[in-house]
């Protein structure tokens, strides 16, 4: 995939922001008059109608399916919203991004974390030579970039570590750290889920998401594995206090992007 790219000074201590792997700093209570990707993240997730049961092997095998596709998929494009309901020990916060992948480490990461009088914008963008990190409102923008090494398993590490990476990574971490899965179907939006409930074992394996994770709440499609909403909290019973939150929407996988749109949206260029 021949695209160029416009890089700056090398800076190998980049912070970054989301996308499952590279997660958000909690940040102030977001106000009732603040603009935010979504309404601010201060009220408990909704209850469901709840369903029949399913077989736990049923659904892990359908969590597996769904953790498959991603992994093998060669271009995803996906919109990611992050929520962490405040507690006592931390305040909540929002996030919203859109998450575009393609072939040979090519990657584009837009970013906005709803606080204040404005959300916090950022943009990551790789086009497998190089990535660079732009933030900072329009006319002040502060731009940093670094090349990748070509090895790709080194450049899909670094390309995670910055949130470039799809949801599989995750959702790998989740299923070695919980306990036996429940599993019942329920109806969200008018739209039939599994989901799946369990208590977390391995608190450390979710490290980035809730501190002391003790239980995780999963809802996929019945029929293709994909994975719509991921839950992780702390304490033994599901509910809102130091909840984390993530949901998966938009998706389309492995649709191609032509030559001209790759160019466009996997490099950049200062105006």
């Amino acid at each position: 995939m021949s695209t160029r790219f416009w890089t700056y000074a090398i800076c190998l201590g980049c912070a970054a922001y989301l996308a499952t792997e590279a997660l958000p700093r909690p940040l102030p209570p977001v106000g009732a008059d603040s603009p935010s990707p979504r309404s601010a993240a201060t009220t408990a997730p909704r209850t469901d109608a709840r369903r029949g049961s399913v077989a736990p092997v049923a659904a892990a095998a359908l969590l597996d399916r769904g953790v498959a596709t991603l992994k093998d998929a060669q271009w995803l494009r996906l919109t990611i919203r992050q929520k962490q309901y405040g507690g006592a020990e931390a305040a909540g916060f929002e996030a919203e991004s859109r998450l575009l992948l393609g072939p040979d480490g090519c990657a584009r990461l837009d970013l906005a974390v709803g606080a204040g009088p404005a959300p916090v914008r950022k943009i990551i963008i790789s086009d497998g030579r190089a990535l660079a990190i732009v933030s900072g409102a329009e006319g002040k923008k502060q731009v940093v970039g670094f090349k990748l090494p070509q090895a790709a398993d080194i450049r899909t590490e670094i390309l995670r570590r910055h949130g470039c990476s799809g949801p599989h990574g995750l959702l790998e971490r989740v299923r070695g750290a919980v306990g036996p899965w429940e599993a019942h179907e329920v109806v969200r939006a008018g739209r039939p889920l599994v989901r799946m409930t369990a208590a977390v074992s391995a608190p450390e394996r979710l490290e980035g998401t809730v501190a002391g994770a003790g239980w995780c709440r999963l809802d996929l499609d019945p029929a293709t594995g994909w994975p719509e909403r991921l839950e992780i909290g702390r304490g033994a019973v599901a509910g809102r206090e130091q909840a984390f939150e993530l949901e998966f929407c938009d998706a389309a996988v492995n649709q191609a992007l032509s030559e001209a749109e790759c160019a466009q949206l996997f490099s950049y260029r200062p105006h």
